[in-house]
């Protein structure tokens, strides 16, 4: 159903993935690999898995995310129960992958040395202390490449549930440092979990996303869709409200987010926002002007 063709000495490496599950699931995740080392420029899985969704015809993916009162919603919701997700702050106010907020270790073996190790260290209880001061961060993301992540609380959430939030992460952070005293190896994140956290986290926001009455919308028309609420929509609700209601600019966002191509970055370019009337813009749009990377404090 399906043809890949990978170079070299590439199908070798397969044989390190041989007991890690289905032949499918292994395939995608090995191509995965090779397209983060930048060694396959597209995953013909991904197209695979996308034509047969389409009876063959190939579609851009749309884009899902929540409301600003929504997601003021499930921040006053985490801070309230004094949820051990801390998750959703950090998401939609910097647009974090998840990944990146819990920290994910991937070992590759016969690749070349300086690649053997991709190491994705979560946020750490310093880094809280670094947002909540200066606003911003640096972290290693995805392909081990470090960059500049800048938070926008006060913008996004508010200013009231702004000093709540930052708040409530630093009694993490507090929480967090008794929990580890004592011990023999410390784990430094804020949200130290093991095994698949991000299914984890996810069965938790479905529940909350019920509970809240959350609706998810679609980019291309703004109406609610039948969609369970992800860790991933929460880092896209970021790179809406960056570009509609914070004014940004797709290459600053592209910085923030990570994004290896701005193509990827152009999708929140033509957010439903854009299709309303300027009535409609006034009443949506929070007061806070763009401030461009160059002019954010160092």
């Amino acid at each position: 159903k399906f043809t890949v063709l990978i170079c070299g000495d590439a199908i070798n490496k397969l044989t390190y993935y041989e007991d890690k599950g289905p032949l499918i699931t292994v395939l995608n995740r090995f191509l995965k690999t090779q397209k983060s080392l930048g060694r396959i420029k597209v995953n013909p899985m991904e197209e695979f898995k996308e034509s047969t969704q389409t009876g063959g015809r190939v579609k851009r993916k749309e884009t899902f995310y929540i409301s600003i009162p929504d997601a003021r919603k499930l921040v006053k919701y985490v801070i309230a129960t004094t949820s051990y997700w801390a998750t959703p702050i950090l998401q939609l106010t910097g647009g974090l992958r998840i990944s990146e907020v819990h920290g994910n270790k991937h070992e590759f073996k016969n690749l070349p040395k300086a690649q053997t190790k991709m190491i994705i260290n979560g946020v750490s209880l310093s880094d809280i202390i670094s947002i909540i001061d200066k606003g911003k961060i640096t972290i290693k993301g995805k392909g081990g490449v470090e960059r500049p992540v800048h938070f926008f609380f006060k913008e996004i959430l508010g200013e009231d549930l702004s000093l709540e939030a930052q708040e409530y992460l630093l009694n993490r952070v507090e929480n967090r440092e008794k929990e580890e005293k004592g011990k023999k190896k410390n784990d430094t994140r804020l949200i130290p979990t093991y095994g698949n956290s991000t299914c984890t986290f996810n069965d938790w926001l479905k529940r909350v996303q019920t509970n809240l009455g959350i609706e998810v919308l679609a980019k291309s028309d703004g109406l609610p869709r039948k969609k369970t609420l992800t860790s991933h929509i929460l880092r896209h609700t970021f790179g809406v409200m960056y570009i509609w209601h914070l004014q940004g600019r797709l290459e600053d966002l592209q910085i923030i987010m990570g994004h290896s191509d701005i193509k990827t970055t152009m999708q929140y370019s033509s957010a439903v926002t854009e299709k309303l009337n300027a009535g409609d813009r006034k009443s949506t749009r929070l007061n806070s002007s763009h401030i461009p990377l160059s002019r954010m404090p160092s």
